[in-house]
């Protein structure tokens, strides 16, 4: 590959651990919070008002900043009892057609919800919780990227499985 493309790649894999590593911070925030809610509500008597809507928010987003390191390291749930009962060769080359497919899946997904985000940042459309007034194309924005980079990722990935030799398909996934 060009050494230009291998500096976008290195680029997308460098964005991809930078927003697991964001995503784990944001579990950390949603389990300090619950922890925080369950002591200001039963031990003060205070309930909190933001919580549930930080928390719901945070989950959203932390989920779509995961999903393409999961994606990447093949950590992804994959069902293989189809691709067991073929040969290694077979196995193989529907593997990689399932991938591929994924990856069509991801990016006409990112077609959809990218149309949604632009959708309701010109509509100016907002979420109203308890907390905040919070415009929606920013948590869509989440989902765009979600997809987007887990589809990049399924596209790298087909010539990598058609290349595997290390078949059983049921071992795919447990590098």
């Amino acid at each position: 590959c060009a050494p230009s493309m291998r500096a976008v790649l290195k680029a997308h894999d460098l964005l991809t651990t930078a927003s697991a590593w964001l995503a784990a911070a944001g579990i950390g925030v949603i389990a300090f919070s619950y922890c925080f809610e369950v002591v200001s509500r039963y031990v003060f008597n205070a309930p909190t008002n933001w919580v549930g809507a930080i928390t719901t928010y945070l989950l959203l987003i932390c989920t779509m900043l995961m999903a393409p390191f999961v994606t990447r390291a093949r950590a992804h749930v994959t069902i293989t009892f189809l691709l067991e009962r073929f040969g290694p060769e077979r196995a193989r080359y529907l593997l990689a057609v399932c991938v591929a497919v994924s990856a069509v899946v991801c990016l006409l997904s990112v077609w959809f919800t990218s149309a949604e985000t632009w959708r309701q940042y010109l509509s100016g459309t907002t979420v109203m919780d308890s907390l905040l007034l919070t415009p929606k194309w920013t948590l869509s924005a989440f989902i765009v990227y979600g997809f987007l980079s887990a589809g990049l990722h399924f596209l790298r990935l087909v010539p990598a499985t058609l290349a595997r030799t290390d078949v059983p398909a049921s071992s795919f996934g447990q590098e």
